[in-house]
């Protein structure tokens, strides 16, 4: 696991985040496009690092075919605050 990460990867692993809570169930190819994966693989990759460097739970329903955010674990998430204007 890399000691370091790039900001690049902080931001797409919040992304990830973000979009797993904003939608209860999302199949691997919403989530590819979404966040514009280069691959599944990377995907793959990203899911294990917030698994086990943050404690995230994430979850895959066989029902659904699609992934569950049930919760961030130590995963500082940046959000937007949405204002009424």
């Amino acid at each position: 696991m890399a000691k370091s990460l790039s900001s690049t990867r902080i931001v797409r692993l919040n992304r990830l985040l973000a979009i797993l809570r904003d939608n209860e169930y999302l199949k691997v190819e919403e989530i590819l496009e979404k966040i514009k994966y280069p691959s599944a693989r990377s995907f793959g990759r990203d899911l294990e690092f917030l698994r086990k460097a943050f404690n995230v739970k994430i979850t895959y329903s066989r029902h659904f075919h699609a992934y569950h955010l049930v919760h961030t674990g130590d995963f500082l998430m940046l959000i937007s605050p949405e204002r009424e204007e």
